[in-house]
């Protein structure tokens, strides 16, 4: 009887866990596990994936130069760790998690409280250091100020005392609710966001030489691979594009049509970012079912996106006009995010094949972030459809291989179009083998620092997808939320390789609308809980929400930008007329030549010449450039390369001379030196 008695006791002191037990309650197990394997598993899955292929790289680069495949391998192994969680949560769902309750709320309390004081540390430890290759010295890089802190404070504060208060909570509401009037008002206001931000990144051939930081050498590359598709090549066809493979097609078509200045190029990739934010707000008016709730998530969102890197607030180095973000790689995923929430809100499109094809698009453009936007759309639909049968699973692979096929052959019937060639895919993957393979640019990446923050709060996305899934809420916000995970954690491998402390600010953009998000998430679960009190980890969304509000303090004035584009810069950069007249001078029309200087490509589109050279950056690191280059040359029966002086290594002039190339002539007003190809002069 005794022994009886104490197994209904036993029995009566258990229950089961709720989905966000088991999520806080297989946290740390997950970690560990994750960990374990990092450590042990890390350095021969390092040498076995990511091993470098021997690539000479010439002297003056080697500084640069640092392969990271056993830290590669590592984020590669941590990226199973959201997905074991989640896998935890849903899994629970079928196999009930017994526990004493009084054990439970002991365990959550303890793993809430050892995460919230790693996101202390994190974030206090912010003022990042670290050892830059290319100066030497340490680099230390302070995103938010103690000012910022304590207003961050102040909002987690505001923003707790309104949802505890039922009748605050609901005169919020009211205020927010969705009317014509108010409608049309956010999107107004959005729209103006988007504009002052942007005029930040606006610029003419005349002003862009004055453009803060490395603005102006930047935009050279991304101009020029624009013209390559003017001037005959074309990325995925002759052309190893460093940052795009697919946008240079549509900025060239526009500059067909209206020219080929900075002023069009540049207005192409404005009107891309533009859209690529204007479909995030889309998004979050969905989810919040009001325009003036999305306009409040949408400022802070905007404003850290195009977070403050260097020069001064009127003259500024920053996301919105480092165009190799927006639109280049944060582009097309944004587009997708909208629209698969549409998808499932029963819009258009209606056939998932479509929106892998957009994601297969987004993947042939930039690979770095176009990977990680169509798994997080897959993760999205396979989530949605938990669990997974035989049948459904079988008609996502469908869908999938549909689109990707839709996506290869959209492309090939682009560059034969356009170039009359088949592209060849393995032209986008030179530079991801060169930075992330053989370790060009890479830096080490520090255990602690505000990005395990960021990454924290992508595993918080996905974690709450999966928690939302077993309770049947909303599809869209937990295919948003899941997608915004993935998306970040995916995109998070950029800042692994070139763990620099600005870069960091790459991942600002995808870290502010996972905040956000989250933030749609618990305002839901505060509106169906009459006594809802927020936990730690909520209170830490809210602070995250508060520091993206603050980054609006950053926001430009129209008058400024108007003053910064009425100084023009004392010599133009990216239009040489110099040089134009030398090779004008120096040259017969559609003759094949290799121009090693800035912009190349627009230089012989002007001038009515061929620039073969298969590269938009003529600063090249790897004698193998060059050698793809004099290859290209003599394929098209070109004899002369010409080199603006001063922008090749002695080694590089050494191996054009063992290739056969000499010095016959120099542009002085061009500054350009002449190298003619002795073996087809012999031929």
């Amino acid at each position: 009887m005794a022994t009886a008695s104490a197994s209904h006791a036993s029995r009566r002191d258990t229950a089961v866990c709720t989905p966000v037990e088991v999520a806080w309650l297989a946290l740390l197990p997950c970690t560990l596990l994750v960990l374990a394997a990092m450590l042990l598993l890390g350095p021969p899955l390092g040498r076995a994936v990511f091993a470098p292929q021997g690539v000479i790289f010439f002297p003056h680069a080697l500084p640069a130069v640092l392969p990271e495949p056993t830290e590669h391998a590592r984020y590669l192994i941590a990226l199973l760790g959201p997905v074991l969680l989640a896998g935890a949560v849903l899994v629970s769902v079928r196999r009930s998690i017994k526990a004493p309750p009084r054990t439970t709320a002991i365990l959550v309390r303890a793993v809430q409280a050892l995460l919230i004081a790693l996101m202390t540390v994190c974030v206090w430890i912010q003022h990042t250091a670290l050892l830059d290759p290319w100066k030497g010295p340490i680099t230390r890089r302070g995103y938010f100020t103690p000012a910022t802190l304590v207003v961050a404070v102040a909002i987690t504060a505001a923003i707790t005392a309104v949802l505890s208060r039922p009748a605050a909570f609901a005169r919020t509401v009211g205020l927010l609710r969705e009317a014509p009037v108010r409608r049309r008002a956010a999107l107004t206001l959005a729209v103006l966001t988007v504009t002052m931000w942007l005029l930040t990144a606006v610029n003419s051939d005349a002003t862009i030489g004055a453009a803060a930081g490395v603005v102006g050498a930047n935009v050279s590359i991304w101009l020029d691979e624009a013209m390559s598709v003017l001037d005959g090549q074309g990325p995925l066809v002759h052309l190893h594009a460093q940052y795009a493979q697919l946008w240079p097609y549509a900025s060239a078509g526009a500059m067909a049509l209206l020219g080929t200045s900075v002023s069009v190029f540049l207005a192409t990739l404005l009107a891309g970012t533009a859209a690529a934010m204007l479909a995030v707000f889309a998004v979050l008016r969905r989810l919040t079912l009001s325009s003036l709730a999305a306009l409040a998530l949408f400022v802070p969102f905007v404003a850290t996106s195009f977070f403050h890197q260097a020069g001064s607030l009127d003259n500024r180095y920053s996301p919105a006009n480092l165009f190799s973000l927006f639109p280049l790689r944060y582009g097309a995923p944004y587009v997708l995010l909208w629209l698969l929430v549409r998808h499932l809100d029963g819009a258009r499109p209606r056939h998932r094949a479509l929106l892998f094809l957009l994601g297969g698009l987004a993947t042939i453009n930039n690979v770095e972030f176009g990977v990680p936007c169509l798994l997080a759309t897959v993760a999205a639909f396979a989530l949605t459809d938990w669990p997974l049968s035989r049948q459904s699973a079988g008609h996502l692979a469908r869908d999938v291989a549909l689109g990707l096929l839709g996506s290869v052959a959209a492309v090939a019937a682009l560059t034969l179009a356009v170039a009359g060639s088949l592209p060849h895919f393995g032209l986008a993957l030179t530079f991801v083998r060169m930075f992330g393979i053989e370790g060009f640019g890479m830096m080490p990446m520090r255990p602690l620092g505000l990005h395990v923050a960021l990454f924290a709060t992508f595993v918080a996305a996905i974690a709450t997808a999966a928690v939302w899934r077993t309770r049947g809420h909303d599809p869209r916000l937990i295919a948003a939320l899941i997608w915004i995970g993935t998306f970040g954690l995916g995109a998070g491998g950029y800042f692994v390789g070139r763990s620099h402390p600005e870069v960091l600010i790459a991942l600002f953009s995808a870290w502010t609308l996972a905040l956000g998000l989250l933030l749609v998430a618990i305002v839901r679960s505060a509106a169906a809980s009459p006594r809802w009190r927020p936990s730690g980890v909520q209170l830490a969304v809210f602070f995250g929400y508060g520091l993206a509000v603050c980054s609006i303090a950053q926001t430009p004035t129209p008058w400024s930008q108007v003053d910064r584009l009425g100084r023009p810069s004392p010599q133009p950069v990216l239009h040489n007329v110099a040089q134009e007249q030398a090779l004008a001078r120096e040259t017969s029309p559609d003759e094949p030549v290799a121009i090693l200087a800035p912009v190349g490509h627009r230089l012989a589109y002007d001038v009515g010449i061929d620039d073969v050279a298969p590269y938009s950056d003529t600063r090249f690191i790897a004698p193998r450039q060059l050698a793809d280059t004099i290859a290209a040359l003599r394929a098209a029966r070109g004899s002369r390369v010409f080199v603006q002086e001063g922008s090749i290594s002695p080694e590089e002039v050494a191996q054009l001379q063992a290739a056969g190339f000499r010095a016959v002539g120099f542009a002085s007003e061009a500054a350009l030196v002449i190298f003619e190809d002795t073996q087809a002069a012999g031929g």
